[in-house]
């Protein structure tokens, strides 16, 4: 069996990663996640064959981030996701949602050791200067203006439950689901195009969507298009749920690419990226391109 280094987020999942490291301990090599010191907890990870990481989007996010730079130590380290967050969207894309679940965790060496190699585009986004990487998805508008909401009180409250969290996540939704984009403008090699008012605007890496929707079938984190979907009014957010249950077709993309800006939004408008709250966009204009790619294991 190939040798396995564990990066657990012992705060992921209701604490639930600090138990399982308490019982894969025994099994591979466990390695407690600090953000503070992750460029050499990445170097002693890069002497193995593969590294697992345990957490949530955010987790994973971090870490694939650091991947596709051509500098990392894990540039070529096969890297798997076991979830134990609440949307997990990432792991749905690849297959390992679930696995954590399983009851005999003694299994998931062996179960992460069969697994092939994929590499998944990681993408950029620059605003007001500054650069962030981004697996999953990036929301404008709405969504970044529930994120925010809901990573405060969770701050506060700090409180674990993934049940609470969703209810919540609703909560916060019912606040802003009134809240709107004015039209914005698409630039794609010196072309432009007109993107009409919105709710909000997502530029999507992933079909998954917070855990319980699919938001666009053309998006897919193993090629090198990135997709801007434009959400017109609060029944597409419910029409997401009803597409991964198959009831209706999915959203489709007003711009698809390796890469594009977008100009025109209001000052201070919202922006989540990954499930992480970042701050507004002050100066109306956001770019988008490939930075990269990870070597991500997977059952797909």
């Amino acid at each position: 069996m190939s040798s396995q280094c564990w990066l657990i987020n012992f705060r992921s999942g209701n604490l639930d990663g600090a138990r399982l490291a308490e019982v894969m301990k025994a099994h591979v090599t466990v390695v407690q996640l600090d953000f503070s010191q992750l460029q050499d907890q990445l170097r002693d990870a890069a002497r193995f064959d593969r590294v697992v990481v345990v957490g949530g989007d955010g987790t994973f996010a971090s870490i694939l981030n650091e991947a596709a730079a051509e500098s990392s130590p894990l540039a070529n380290i096969p890297i798997g996701l076991l979830p134990i967050g609440t949307a997990n969207d990432l792991a749905r894309e690849v297959g390992t949602y679930g696995l954590g679940r399983l009851g005999a965790h003694e299994e998931l060496p062996r179960i992460f050791g069969d697994l092939s190699e994929r590499n998944i585009a990681i993408w950029e986004l620059e605003a007001d200067g500054v650069l962030h990487g981004f697996c999953n998805y990036v929301s404008l508008g709405f969504e970044g203006a529930v994120v925010s909401d809901f990573h405060t009180w969770r701050a506060r409250s700090k409180v674990q439950n993934r049940i609470l969290n969703r209810a919540m996540y609703t909560c916060f939704g019912m606040r802003h689901l009134f809240s709107f984009l004015p039209e914005t403008t698409i630039i794609h090699d010196d072309r432009t195009t007109a993107c009409a008012s919105s709710r909000g605007l997502v530029i999507s890496n992933v079909q998954s969507h917070m855990g319980i929707g699919t938001l666009c079938r053309e998006s897919s984190p193993y090629d090198d298009q990135i997709e801007c979907i434009r959400a017109s009014s609060p029944f597409d957010y419910l029409r997401m749920i009803l597409a991964k249950l198959g009831v209706v077709p999915s959203l489709r993309a007003v711009h698809r690419g390796k890469e594009f800006a977008l100009e025109g939004l209001p000052p201070k408008t919202p922006l989540q990226i990954d499930g992480e709250p970042k701050l507004p966009v002050l100066h109306g204009k956001i770019s988008v391109r490939l930075k990269g790619f990870a070597r991500v294991l997977t059952s797909r």
